[in-house]
């Protein structure tokens, strides 16, 4: 009798642990699927930026490209529709003013914070995915100046020592609404390139003089390329 019960609880005893260990094998493969789709992704992106002023009476100031760098971070699920975007740009903005005596271009240069919601289609990681921008972007000044050009030849002032910056109270932060679009492509398995558009039009009146004739408020029209890694 004993020898009987002791056979048919062996049977009982294995198959608990087998239940066990298939139980554990899901939880180690479920975490690591879930590591491996925490798609939390860094890049690196840059591209040419057409800046100028809005706002004012002003009305001899015209585009002014410049470069912009910066890095990326992106956080959204493959197949997802929503995710998020960040990251850190140093960007030129600023207009160029046409003068009969010189072209006069003012260079104000930001440590630039974008915050962006991403809205896209879902599809999978391996497959070309169009993605809509939309947030705002803060940036603080690091650095003013002001370039002069006439007759082949240029001089470059900082913004406290020229005449522009005397008159006028420039801020050191600024605010603005974007919009914009990406294209991410796959490359390989670990990197997606994605060609962008991006659109900031400024809240803050950047350099006033204290009446309501000089106001301007920035806008930058980045053109780029990111490459993301994952």
């Amino acid at each position: 009798m004993t020898l009987a019960r002791t056979v048919v609880r062996a049977p009982t005893t294995m198959a608990r642990l087998r239940l066990l260990q298939a139980l554990l094998l899901l939880c180690v493969l479920q975490s690591a699927s879930a590591h491996a789709q925490r798609a939390v992704r860094f890049g690196i992106e840059g591209g040419a930026a057409l800046t100028n002023f809005a706002g004012g009476d002003l009305t001899d100031n015209d585009w002014r490209t410049s470069p912009w760098i910066g890095i990326s971070v992106v956080a959204d699920r493959p197949g997802a529709v929503v995710g998020l975007q960040s990251g850190l740009h140093l960007i030129s903005k600023g207009p160029a003013f046409n003068t009969d005596a010189a072209v006069v271009a003012v260079r104000l240069r930001y440590l630039e914070v974008p915050l962006l919601l991403r809205l896209g289609p879902a599809r999978p990681a391996s497959r070309v995915r169009p993605v809509l921008l939309v947030g705002g972007a803060v940036g603080v000044r690091i650095g003013c100046s002001v370039k002069a050009e006439a007759n082949g030849r240029s001089s470059s002032l900082d913004c406290d020592d020229a005449y522009f910056g005397s008159q006028t109270d420039i801020q050191r932060v600024d605010a603005g609404l974007s919009v914009g679009g990406e294209v991410g492509i796959p490359y390989r398995k670990n990197l997606i390139i994605a060609p962008m558009v991006r659109y900031t039009h400024g809240l803050i009146n950047i350099a006033s003089d204290g009446t309501d004739d000089y106001n301007s408020k920035n806008t930058a029209f980045q053109i780029g390329l990111g490459l993301r890694f994952r």
